[in-house]
């Protein structure tokens, strides 16, 4: 069992041992659009924690994180019946987003979103509503998806929240 999970990268084999790096985040289980469990995402919940804000499972056979959207399994639906999706980065965001309404919501796991993303998105909807982070890495990621949109003919709408906000910290001032 316990290489099974060093294989998977779930514990690492490092200088002082076995550890985690899940170790002191929130972990999200990361499902595909059917709701079958592939693999697992971490968010840091300490303040002082200076590693980098999310990690997830490493790519494999069944994980892909440039082909899986957080929550696609639980917005499919909503997605049609409104014909939009708001993407934003995180599952943090996702849940916030979900828990004030916003139910066709779904989140790439980091600013990457691929022609794998809005292949699957595009069957459910023509409309990308993109709520990302307004930082750098939140910024290029908005320029490179307006040729991505264009080419998958989606139509893309971002929605400015301001500087230092994310969809999450936005709901949680301003409820």
């Amino acid at each position: 069992l316990t290489s099974d999970l060093i294989d998977s990268k779930i514990l690492i084999e490092g200088k002082h041992g076995i550890y985690s790096p899940f170790e002191d985040r929130i972990i999200f289980g990361i499902k595909d659009h059917l709701g079958n469990l592939l693999g697992f995402g971490g968010r840091i919940i300490k303040e002082e924690d200076n590693r980098a804000k999310y990690y997830n499972s490493h790519d494999n056979q069944f994980f892909n994180k440039g082909s899986l959207l957080f929550g696609l399994d639980l917005a499919k639906k909503k997605i049609q019946e409104k014909n939009a999706v708001f993407l934003v980065e995180g599952y943090i965001d996702t849940i916030m987003m979900t828990q004030n309404n916003f139910l066709n919501t779904v989140a790439t796991l980091g600013t990457a979103c691929t022609k794998e993303h809005l292949t699957q998105l595009s069957r459910y909807t023509q409309r990308l509503y993109l709520l990302y982070d307004q930082d750098i890495a939140g910024q290029k990621a908005i320029i490179r998806l307006i040729e991505s949109c264009w080419q998958a003919n989606i139509d893309l709408y971002v929605i400015s929240l301001p500087k230092g906000e994310d969809p999450a910290s936005y709901l949680e001032k301003n409820n």
